[in-house]
């Protein structure tokens, strides 16, 4: 194993390439940490993350929270995740996104460390927390708890949390979970002054009605994204397939969804429109 004035020198190239974040250059330290019998690494590793700035702290943490829940150490890895260093919180949260491995009280202690990420003071630890949460929803374990953690996030001062937010609760949907107490605050996103929120928001509630979700609510909201016609068109193409796969459950839904595009002016020669205005007309037809 190397000494500690190696260490000290894999350290300083993680300074130099920190600003490129080559994450490449950390490659070393994970291959130490799997070697080695004696934790000489990792205790040189958690000494050296509270003298270390920016992403080179971030880093570092995010190597030892990998190594902690390969390990299965909760102990150690709250403790990393317990800086004053938002960056190193953030990182600490990155290197927990994969699977905890069939490791149960890992995984029950990695959700509810993001659970309790998302009411972190810094906006970045908050979006990654949103990440994680993601992420658990597809292991094997139940992820319920973080559904009211999510409710939070969608409704977060910043547009990346909400947006981050927005992708985990249609994850969660995927995966058949209820979300449904979400859909209120999706609603007022459809309408959220960013466009990427919007989008977003589109997509979630397309996967919840793919998922059996009732999104009637929110249909007036979807209707309204059909009417912008900039030519970004993520919106609308999520509102879009969103539309259809409700319209889709019932003739009545599909009913509710004509009934709405009545009130709205929209560009029939934009395909995301064009395709939705034509499939109903379809679904209209006497077979």
């Amino acid at each position: 194993m190397p000494n500690t004035d190696e260490l000290k020198v894999l350290i300083a190239e993680v300074e130099c390439k920190a600003v490129s974040h080559d994450v490449d250059v950390l490659n070393p330290f994970q291959g130490l940490l799997d070697a080695e019998t004696t934790d000489q690494v990792r205790n040189f590793l958690d000494r050296a993350v509270p003298n270390l700035e920016g992403l080179c702290s971030g880093d570092i943490a995010l190597v030892l929270a990998e190594y902690h829940r390969h390990t299965g150490d909760v102990k150690k890895l709250r403790r990393l995740f317990a800086s004053d260093d938002p960056i190193v919180r953030q990182y600490t949260l990155t290197g927990l996104c994969d699977e905890p491995e069939g490791d149960a009280r890992m995984a029950s202690a990695i959700l509810h460390l993001a659970i309790e990420a998302s009411d972190d003071c810094a906006p970045d630890v908050r979006t990654e927390a949103a990440y994680v949460l993601q992420n658990q929803a597809r292991w094997d374990m139940d992820a319920t708890p973080a559904i009211p953690a999510l409710q939070t996030l969608l409704k977060d001062r910043q547009k990346q949390v909400r947006c981050q937010a927005t992708y985990a609760v249609g994850n969660l949907a995927k995966e058949a979970y209820d979300v449904s107490d979400c859909l209120p605050q999706l609603r007022r996103n459809l309408k959220h002054s960013d466009i990427y929120v919007r989008s977003a928001t589109a997509w979630a509630l397309r996967e919840m009605s793919q998922t059996y979700h009732d999104i009637g609510p929110a249909v007036p909201e979807l209707v309204g994204l059909l009417a912008d016609d900039r030519e970004y068109n993520e919106h609308r193409k999520q509102a879009a397939a969103a539309l259809l796969a409700y319209a889709k459950r019932s003739p009545e839904n599909a009913s509710r969804v004509r009934h709405q595009l009545r009130d709205v002016t929209i560009d029939p020669t934009l395909k995301e429109n064009k395709r939705l205005v034509v499939t109903l007309a379809r679904m209209d037809t006497p077979h």
